[in-house]
């Protein structure tokens, strides 16, 4: 019985999980990003949002109405597509039905490609599909049987609805930075903003440094700012590290919560020379 019980909090873990990651993608653009704590997060965003739903007048009927949605969805006839890469390989997805979103589809492309749904686009002709089209319907889009679409993925690792690069080579704090990434990764990208990406979970951020290879630290700007401005020279750089850095480098470190405890650090510093490093690079919207 203790192993049934452990096996229901498995389900109810992952059922939580998988609500906050949909949750957190309908927040407003101007929450997207920002850290949660304390009673500011996911989970507990959950549980408001479900008990106003619970004691909501009409909440009742909601709940019919969306079990008799998902019985429509259920009765409805499913079909198959074939979906493209640029290298000429062929994926078939199935088990499509007209009334399913874009998002949807989108993840079921980025778990047969082994990739992640922020860098993958869809493109059926001439119409590339962006976010602005994930709450739309197949039917909408008009993707039905046989379909054929082309997926492109973007350079860059993404974070939030943005992508990420480091740089191959490593550069002085007295190079030409933009100049460096444009050559590398064309005049659209630009250095990358510690202040942009900083306000993410530290769960999330950790998982990105992963992704896209940070094993020390790399060049960024400060709110715009290459350095302080002021006598002083030098660069800002953010640093991946246990805790261990040189206090004097240190410009401003991240706040920490107990879950944190675990996780590397990702602390904004500053040199004035002698550095050699990567610099990260921003590519744009994922």
């Amino acid at each position: 019985d203790d192993d049934d019980d452990d096996d229901d909090d498995d389900r109810g873990n992952s059922d939580n999980c998988f609500e906050a990651a949909h949750l957190a993608a309908r927040l407003p653009p101007s929450t997207v990003g920002q850290p949660f704590r304390g009673r500011d997060s996911l989970t507990d965003l959950i549980l408001r949002k479900r008990w106003a739903q619970a004691n909501s007048p009409g909440a009742a009927s909601s709940s019919s109405s969306t079990v008799t949605s998902a019985n429509n969805m259920a009765d409805m006839p499913t079909f198959r597509i074939t979906v493209v890469t640029m290298s000429g390989q062929e994926y078939p997805i199935e088990g499509l039905c007209a009334n399913e979103f874009l998002v949807s589809l989108r993840s079921k492309v980025a778990h047969a490609l082994g990739t992640r749904v922020p860098v993958l686009h869809l493109v059926l002709g001439e119409q590339v599909f962006t976010r602005e089209h994930d709450n739309k319907t197949l039917q909408d889009l008009c993707i039905s049987e046989s379909s054929l679409l082309t997926a492109i993925k973007s350079a860059g690792t993404a974070l939030g609805r943005g992508r990420y690069a480091l740089t191959s080579k490593r550069f002085k704090c007295t190079d030409n930075m933009q100049e460096a990434i444009a050559e590398e990764f064309g005049r659209g990208a630009t250095v990358a903003d510690f202040a942009h990406i900083c306000r993410f979970p530290r769960t999330e951020l950790a998982r990105f440094l992963d992704h896209v290879g940070w094993q020390g630290s790399a060049f960024l700007l400060d709110n715009g700012r290459r350095n302080f401005e002021d006598q002083r020279a030098g660069h800002f750089f953010a640093c991946r590290n246990s805790g261990t850095i040189p206090l004097h480098w240190l410009v401003r470190d991240m706040p920490r919560d107990e879950e944190d405890y675990n996780i590397s650090c990702l602390d904004l510093c500053w040199r004035d020379k002698g550095a050699i490093m990567p610099i990260l690079a921003d590519l744009g919207p994922a």
